[in-house]
């Protein structure tokens, strides 16, 4: 099926922000006097922020902050590191650009929320870009769930065979994958080889998709 619609997963693919909720984690609950035990971590980077704070509650609970303070004070936390760092992803926001001017359809599918997810467009300068952009906080469950993706082709007003996702986590092409969508892997430093995907890049720039049965074919998307 042709390629219609591209969508994007946001952490890890278009900024390099993912070290910053684990920052986030360590302040925040460390405040609360929460021990943030890294080895955890593999946990809460797949949780939607909602799903973090009930973790580290159900582990040591703390009394005096609500549920939503607490996820407050984490998204303000992660904002501030976006707004301040140059993070974006090399020749993530050309790429979307260029992909606009040549009449795909683009999505954005994340299990950030809403607000980090406008600061990041902002950042990158294509909000304008994007017609569809979905939020943990829009749905009910978030990836490896497919309802974000699902959400995405709706909102686009297309069938999701016809929809290319790139992501960078596995959980993240699993939800793609379970939405019935094709799937481009980004891992910039990890082998693809045990990914089940259609296709896998390393970089953006220059947007080079390898098909992933072919590893020496390149799928061309865009002529950039």
């Amino acid at each position: 099926m042709p390629i219609a619609a591209v969508i994007f997963d946001m952490d890890g693919v278009l900024v390099d922000s993912e070290k910053y909720w684990s920052e986030a984690e360590e302040v925040v609950f460390g405040e609360l006097g929460v021990d943030v035990k890294p080895e955890y971590r593999k946990i809460t980077q797949i949780l939607t922020a909602p799903e973090v704070i009930h973790f580290w509650y159900e582990k040591s609970p703390w009394t005096g902050v609500s549920f939503d303070e607490v996820e407050q004070r984490v998204i303000r936390y992660v904002q501030s590191c976006i707004v301040r760092d140059d993070c974006e992803t090399p020749g993530a926001a050309a790429f979307i650009r260029k992909l606009k001017t040549e009449g795909y359809l683009l999505g954005l599918g994340t299990n950030s929320p809403l607000p980090l997810a406008k600061i990041v467009l902002q950042k990158l300068e294509v909000e304008d870009c994007f017609s569809a952009v979905v939020t943990a906080d829009q749905v009910s469950k978030g990836k490896p769930d497919p309802e974000i993706y699902q959400l995405v082709a709706d909102r686009l007003q297309i069938n999701p065979s016809e929809c290319l996702v790139i992501e960078d986590s596995f959980y993240g092409m699993e939800a793609a994958k379970a939405a019935g969508m094709q799937v481009a892997a980004y891992l910039p430093q990890q082998s693809p080889s045990s990914v089940q995907v259609d296709y896998f890049l390393r970089s953006f720039d220059p947007p080079q998709f390898f098909v992933s049965s072919v590893p020496e074919k390149i799928f061309q998307l865009t002529a950039l």
